[in-house]
């Protein structure tokens, strides 16, 4: 089966390019689910607006496709796309797709969004296999001169590292990777004091055997961007990274 996700933003033309070029078999028109809280009243204001207008033009590309497609095959799907949080974004992306059937070919079109949600889709295209990040450019792109002078100049917010491991994630779907991961994030909080805390929450006997097979796991797991390690003497304290804590939280519920 394809499945392609799609966020409905103003280059609607675009967005039907890509369903038709696709022919997905089931579609997900991605829409600006409401905030109960926003930091300022602008901010509130641009979600709302945002809201509305996104589900608005969910219903008109609904309206246009209505024809190949029977209502069941159309769904809408609630995300926080405004958010600049892409964890946020790449967390319920994540236990969307893993609902699916494994052999599922999953499309993520980021062309009418915002670049949170491209970052969290491409960070999602390095994790799972089954899934391909596309994108239509505009027939006839607008020169840069008509772009607002207050965009071009705004000075940005501070820059934010974003981890692109390459792994299998199937790997961590299931077996000792997923427990540590789903007991660091459970029982210690997203930090672990100690290998020896973890070895005694997993119920493993603390010997020299346990110590170097966990050391392994451990160095697996921060090769793949999960977690990262801190010497305080001679101990070694484990915390899960932004990603580690995201796909954690998804996977204690699997």
């Amino acid at each position: 089966m394809k499945v392609l996700i799609t966020p409905i933003g103003i280059y609607v033309g675009r967005v039907m390019k890509g369903i038709a070029t696709l022919k997905p078999d089931l579609i997900y028109l991605c829409i600006q689910k409401p905030v109960k809280e926003a930091e300022t009243e602008y901010k509130k204001n641009l979600y709302i607006k945002w809201m509305n207008t996104t589900k608005k033009l969910a219903e008109d590309v609904i309206q246009k496709i209505k024809v190949f497609y029977p209502e069941d095959k159309i769904k809408i799907l609630e995300l926080d796309i405004r958010t600049d949080d892409y964890l946020s974004i790449y967390k319920d992306l994540l236990q969307l797709i893993l609902s699916f059937k494994p052999d599922t070919e999953v499309y993520i079109d980021t062309t009418s969004t915002t670049y949170p949600f491209r970052i969290a889709c491409i960070t999602l295209s390095i994790f799972l296999k089954n899934v391909q990040v596309i994108y239509t450019p505009a027939k006839r792109p607008v020169p840069p001169e008509v772009y607002k002078k207050e965009v071009i100049h705004d000075e940005g917010a501070e820059p934010i590292i974003i981890p692109s491991p390459k792994i299998d994630f199937t790997e961590l779907q299931s077996g000792i990777l997923k427990d540590i991961l789903v007991k660091i994030n459970t029982r210690f909080k997203g930090t672990v004091p100690s290998v020896t805390d973890l070895l005694l929450e997993l119920g493993m006997e603390n010997n020299k055997g346990n110590m170097i097979k966990m050391s392994k796991l451990l160095n697996k797991l921060h090769r793949y961007g999960c977690l990262s390690t801190e010497k305080e003497g001679r101990v070694k304290k484990i915390k899960l990274t932004m990603i580690g804590s995201s796909v954690s939280e998804v996977l204690k519920n699997i």
